[in-house]
């Protein structure tokens, strides 16, 4: 990386150890689609449990009966019943650095 995308600051503690380098990176983000889809309650709990977004991939695995727990009385709650079908806005994005 160039010296003009980082730069040097002094350590908060000012105690003489070496300075913390902060490293600048430029991150770009864009919306590559966006579409509708049917689901139910139960399908997104299943792709929860399933892993299929990569949001969930950071779940342990010993947390995750405890995450499809609760979330699915909240899941009820919001839809009323599992298995009504409602429309989802999905979307797909990109980022690079």
């Amino acid at each position: 990386m160039a010296d003009s995308q980082r730069r040097r600051v002094p350590d908060a503690s000012r105690s003489g150890r070496d300075n913390i380098v902060i490293w600048q990176v430029l991150v770009i983000v864009a919306l590559l689609a966006t579409w509708e889809e049917e689901t139910t309650g139960r399908r997104l709990l299943e792709h929860v449990a399933g892993r299929v977004w990569s949001s969930t991939w950071d779940i342990p695995d010993a947390l995750m009966p405890e995450v499809l727990r609760l979330l699915t009385p909240r899941l009820e709650a919001l839809l009323g019943d599992l298995d009504r079908p409602v429309l989802l806005q999905s979307r797909f994005t990109l980022a690079a650095a």
